[in-house]
């Protein structure tokens, strides 16, 4: 038998069909699921009846249709998501879409969790009528994978706050930035004060609360467009957009008053921190910034530790 016979039989489609992974269903303008195949009926785990002429999110568990009790398209979040997007767009018959991330809550098997699907959408006409058919993979187990490689990546594993490395990249993007819209940026390097007493006589185990604590209660009291990170060792780091010498003076003013209140379980002695602050000026490369910033840092533990200088 010629193959390209075979491919045009109806059994031969109806085997590739069933046989896939991917879930492909056809939908209408307003989002029912007019046909599908095995795989999303398997995926939703619900009878027929509870998905043909269905819309789509009510199927597939969509948070906000379930907690309103709405139709697909119908919630006040429908306008914010992609695929619903993606489907009034195809079926204006405007170019197909591939392979986009659909990255939302559903319910799913009873519980509600952040689900990732991939989807691809087409615009087809058949029997008279405009339809829309979509393959959706679940590609949520690879792509939680994915996020934790990338939060290893640029988190301090002991203090859950950025690492050096990622504030190296950041302190170059606000450098490219200022050359680019003129914006201004300061930056705060800090350390704790006789850190290695508080290891020497209280166990390594209590410097390392030290700083998963004073991680926590500084990360509080920053903007949510700051960026905060380990340095290395007890040296902390912060670069702070949009704001000059005399803000981050009053920024650091305020980490320094904090840490000095902090009460640390295992550690007798107060801890206090010494910290520097410098502006970045126009032309002033990395190195430059870092260490204009290093050497105010050591000019307050040469002035007597738990101070600011800039």
């Amino acid at each position: 038998m010629s193959i390209n016979k075979l491919i045009e039989s109806k059994q031969f489609f109806n085997v590739i069909l069933e046989n896939l992974q991917s879930m492909v269903f056809v939908v209408n303008k307003d989002m029912e699921i007019l046909d599908y195949n095995s795989a999303l009926k398997n995926h939703v785990q619900k009878d027929d009846k509870d998905i043909l002429n269905k819309r789509c999110g009510n199927v597939l568990g969509c948070m906000y249709a379930v907690e309103q009790n709405q139709l697909c398209g119908l919630t006040t979040e429908c306008d914010k998501c992609v695929l619903n997007k993606a489907i009034i767009e195809t079926s204006l018959g405007r170019a197909p879409i591939d392979r986009q991330m659909l990255s939302r809550f559903f319910y799913f098997k009873g519980k509600k969790r952040q689900k990732h699907y991939i989807y691809s959408t087409r615009y087809i006409e058949f029997e008279n009528k405009k339809l829309i058919l979509i393959v959706l993979d679940d590609v949520t187990e690879l792509e939680e994978k994915r996020l934790i490689l990338e939060k290893i990546a640029v988190m301090d594993e002991l203090t859950n706050i950025y690492n050096r490395r990622y504030l190296i990249d950041i302190l170059n993007k606000q450098i490219a930035g200022v050359k680019r819209f003129n914006w201004s940026f300061s930056v705060i390097m800090f350390d704790v004060d006789k850190f290695k007493y508080i290891n020497d006589n209280y166990g390594h185990l209590s410097g390392d609360k030290t700083l998963e604590i004073i991680s926590k209660e500084v990360g509080k009291i920053l903007r949510t467009i700051d960026f905060f990170g380990r340095y290395g060792g007890d040296e902390f780091f912060i670069i702070l957009p949009n704001i000059d010498k005399a803000g981050a003076i009053s920024c650091a003013d305020r980490i320094q008053k904090l840490v000095s209140g902090l009460k640390i379980d295992g550690v007798k002695n107060q801890v206090t921190i010494s910290g520097g602050v410098a502006e970045y000026k126009i032309g002033m490369d990395i190195r430059e910034i870092i260490k204009e910033v290093d050497d105010a840092l050591y000019r307050a533990k040469e002035n007597g530790k738990n101070r600011i200088e800039s």
